[in-house]
């Protein structure tokens, strides 16, 4: 039987955004940065994916992921939603994201619980 590993994101999500080019305020150098929104939900979904990992959970295996987003709101495509998802999780469920094989991302509009649920399989 192959491992799996399920956990629930409470919350409403929060699409990925595109990092963002800035000008440090000592140096003046343009430096990319990710938006503080993303990078506070990517801290967000990273505690509760650890929370979950059991101890003996392999990081370097081959994934299939699942992504189920209960939304406020029309926002967010779902392909950003599970982008935000997946790199959130990368050093905490697995070395990196491009160890997933195989993604669904599923979003539901206007509910009234906002959530994501997370259902991860390892697949090799």
């Amino acid at each position: 039987m192959n491992a799996r590993l399920r956990f629930t994101v409470p919350g409403p999500p929060v699409p990925n955004e595109r990092a963002r080019k800035g000008r440090g305020s000592r140096t003046g150098k343009e430096h990319w940065y990710t938006p503080a929104r993303t990078a506070a939900y990517r801290r967000h979904v990273a505690m509760h994916g650890l929370a979950a990992r059991p101890a003996d959970w392999d990081q370097h295996a081959q994934y299939r992921v699942y992504i189920e987003a209960w939304m406020p709101a029309h926002q967010g495509d779902w392909d950003n939603v599970g982008k935000g998802i997946c790199d959130a999780l990368n050093e905490v469920l697995w070395a990196d994201d491009q160890r997933i094989a195989d993604g669904h991302v599923v979003l539901h509009r206007k509910a009234a619980d906002p959530r994501i649920e997370v259902l991860i399989e390892v697949i090799t």
